[in-house]
C-alpha cells in the first residue's frame, strides 16, 4: 500500500478540501464503497483511477449528495456535508456528470447561464455580476463564437466545453469531473485535461475520474488510486505509478518509463 494520507493533511502538506471518513454505501445489499477514508487536498489536481465498477464516479455522486452514504461522513473545509443548505453546497462544488443530455432548444449562453443559479437572488434574476461570470466563462473554454447557437446542434468537442463553461461560470472553489474526456477526440481530451488543470492555477481544488492512466499521471499533481470500493493508494504520480501496484489494481503487466515531453511516468503495457 502506498497511502499518503493522514486525518488532516496531504499532498505537500496541504490541508483538505474534503474529508471522507469511514464512507460506506450500498445499493440494497450490494456494496460499492466500504469503509473508505481519504482527505483530498486542497489547490490540488486529483485523478481517480481504477477499474471499472471499483466505486469511483459512486464516490463522486457521494461527494455532491446526489447519493447518501450508507454510513461514514463528508466534510466540505471541515464543515459537516449535512450544515451545507443545497445552495450553499452548489456554492461550493461544481460537479460535471458522466453523462450529460442533449438539451433541446437551448442556447450555449443559456446553458452556461444555469452555472449561476446559486448565486442567484430570490428572484432568479441575473445580475451585472452574474453576466460578466457568463461572458468570462465562455471567453476562457473558446465557445464565445458559439454563444448562441444550440447546444444540440455543437459537436461533441464543442458542447463539452459548453458544459465545461457552465460550471466554470458557477465560480465554485471544488470542480468534480467524471469522466471529462469521455467520447473527446485525443485534441479535445487534452485540451480538457490541460484547462482542468489550470484551474488549480487559481486555487481550485479539481477532482477527476479518469480512465487513461498516462494522462492522469501526466496532469494531475496527486493520484487516488480504488479497488473493489476502497482506496488502496494515493500520492504523487511518481509514487503510485509502480508496476506491482498496478499489476494488483489493474491486472496487467506494464513497465514505467519516463514521458520524454513531460518528464511524468508513462506506463508501458508489456504483450
Amino acid at each position: 500500500m502506498l497511502i499518503a494520507n493522514n486525518p488532516s493533511q496531504n499532498l505537500s502538506g496541504q490541508t483538505a478540501a474534503i474529508s471522507v471518513a469511514d464512507l460506506t454505501l450500498r445499493y440494497g445489499s450490494v456494496s460499492v464503497i466500504e469503509n473508505l477514508s481519504y482527505d483530498f487536498p486542497k489547490g490540488a489536481f486529483t485523478a481517480l483511477i481504477g477499474p471499472n465498477g471499483c466505486g469511483k464516479s459512486t464516490l463522486l455522486k457521494s461527494l455532491t449528495r446526489i447519493l447518501t452514504p450508507t454510513a461514514g461522513t463528508i466534510a466540505i473545509d471541515a464543515k459537516p456535508m449535512g450544515d451545507y443548505s443545497a445552495k450553499a453546497l452548489a456554492q461550493k462544488i461544481a460537479f460535471l456528470p458522466q453523462v450529460l443530455p442533449v438539451p433541446d432548444g437551448i442556447t450555449v449562453r443559456q446553458l452556461v447561464a444555469y452555472g449561476r443559479s446559486p448565486h442567484n437572488n430570490i428572484w432568479g434574476r441575473l445580475g451585472g455580476g452574474d453576466k460578466s461570470a457568463i461572458e468570462a466563462a465562455l471567453a476562457q473554454l473558446a465557445v464565445t463564437e458559439l454563444a448562441d447557437q444550440y447546444v444540440a446542434d455543437l459537436s461533441g468537442g464543442q458542447r463539452q466545453r459548453a458544459w465545461i463553461a457552465m460550471i466554470v461560470a458557477q465560480q465554485a472553489p471544488i470542480v468534480l469531473l467524471d469522466e471529462p474526456t469521455t467520447f473527446l477526440d485525443i485534441n479535445h481530451q487534452v485540451e480538457v485535461l490541460r484547462f482542468a488543470r489550470s484551474l488549480t492555477a487559481r486555487g481550485k481544488t479539481v477532482i477527476a475520474v479518469l480512465h487513461d492512466l498516462n494522462q492522469a499521471f501526466r496532469y494531475a499533481d496527486n493520484i487516488a488510486v480504488m479497488k473493489a470500493g476502497d482506496l488502496v493508494a494515493s500520492g504523487t504520480p511518481d509514487a503510485v505509478a509502480q508496476p506491482d501496484l498496478l499489476r494488483d489494481v489493474f491486472s496487467i503487466d506494464c513497465t514505467i518509463i519516463r514521458d520524454p515531453e513531460s518528464n511524468t511516468p508513462m506506463l508501458v503495457v508489456k504483450d
